[in-house]
C-alpha cells in the first residue's frame, strides 16, 4: 500500500500520470509525419531497442526524439481539500522545456527539414500539437515554441554518403501529478511568547 501524508515516508503520485516516454515519441513522430507528409513508417523514433534496418540510400525518411527536458525552477503545489473523495490532496503543477531533434536522411532531407520547419509556422499545425492526446486519452500538455538551424551532417555508410539534415526543435510542456497529502483534521503545539510564557493550543476537525 501507498504511503501517505498520514502515514509518512516517500510520497507516489497517485492518478493518471502525465504523458512520457513512448507517449511523447508517438506525439512528435505524427507531427512529424503529418506536417511533411512523409509515410508514418518512414518517420522513426530515436534510439529503438532493436534499430529497424535502415531504408534505402534512395528514400527519404527520419528518425526524431527528445533529446533534453529542462524544467522550470520551481513547481507549483496546491492542496485541494474535496479531492480523493474528500481526503484531499496536493496537486503538484510545473513546466519544462523539451528540445527535440528531427533527422532527415535521404536525397529530400534538406527539402523535408524545411517543410517541417515552415510548416511548424501555421496556426493550424502548432494547434494540433497543442491538443494532442494519447492513445488512452490523455492530455500530452505540449506547445510548440521555435525551431532551430537546418544542419547538413551527411553519414558516411558502406563508402557512400548519405544525405542527412537535423533539425533542433523547441516545446513547451505542463507536468500535472497529484500526491496523497490528506487534509489536516487536528493538531497540537506550544507557541512561546515574546514574554516568555508558554501557551498551548490544538485544533479540531471542523464540521
Amino acid at each position: 500500500m501507498s504511503n501517505t501524508s498520514a502515514t509518512g515516508g516517500y510520497l507516489v503520485p497517485t492518478g493518471t500520470p502525465p504523458a512520457e516516454d513512448l507517449d511523447l515519441a508517438k506525439a512528435l513522430q505524427a507531427a512529424v509525419a503529418g506536417i511533411t507528409g512523409l509515410p508514418g513508417d518512414l518517420v522513426r523514433p530515436r534510439w529503438q531497442p532493436i534499430p529497424p534496418q535502415q531504408p534505402a540510400a534512395d528514400m527519404t525518411w527520419a528518425a526524431v526524439g527528445i533529446v533534453r527536458a529542462t524544467p522550470d525552477a520551481n513547481a507549483s503545489i496546491m492542496h485541494i481539500p474535496s479531492d480523493a473523495g474528500g481526503d484531499g490532496a496536493d496537486h503538484m503543477q510545473r513546466h519544462e522545456t523539451i528540445e527535440a531533434l528531427a533527422s532527415f536522411y535521404g536525397p529530400s532531407a534538406s527539402a523535408n527539414a524545411a517543410r517541417l520547419r515552415d510548416g511548424l509556422a501555421l496556426p493550424q499545425n502548432r494547434d494540433m500539437i497543442r491538443t494532442a492526446t494519447t492513445d488512452a486519452g490523455v492530455d500530452i500538455g505540449m506547445s510548440f515554441i521555435e525551431c532551430g538551424t537546418v544542419i547538413s551532417v551527411p553519414d558516411l555508410v558502406n563508402q557512400t554518403w548519405l544525405r542527412r539534415c537535423d533539425l533542433p526543435l523547441v516545446f513547451r510542456r505542463r507536468v500535472d501529478r497529484v500526491y496523497p497529502v490528506l487534509n489536516l483534521l487536528s493538531a497540537e503545539g506550544t507557541i512561546e511568547a515574546d514574554s516568555g510564557h508558554m501557551q498551548s493550543w490544538a485544533t479540531e476537525p471542523s464540521t
